[in-house]
């Protein structure tokens, strides 16, 4: 999975793409609530559902830090939720 980052011309952008298991191509995703770049992502499992979280970050190259997380069932990538 990548979330967010930065595009050539260096603005934030929030796109979510994920890569399934076995193919070989990047397919889209629902886009984070918050465009962010130079942010966290990890998995966590509670119970039988495993959550893509990402966290902090930056609103732009040089711009001031994002203070929220952010996560998302990977099993049925529905939205995002600020959390």
């Amino acid at each position: 999975m990548s979330t967010g980052g930065v595009t050539t011309a260096f603005d934030t952008i929030a796109k979510t793409n994920i890569l399934e298991a076995g193919d070989s191509e990047w397919n889209s995703a629902p886009d984070l609530n918050e465009a962010r770049s130079y942010h966290a992502c990890g998995i966590a499992v509670s119970g039988q559902t495993a959550y893509a979280i990402v966290a902090g970050g930056s609103e732009s190259v040089v711009g001031d830090s994002i203070e929220t997380v952010e996560y998302i069932n990977v099993e049925t990538l529905d939205a995002w939720t600020t959390g």
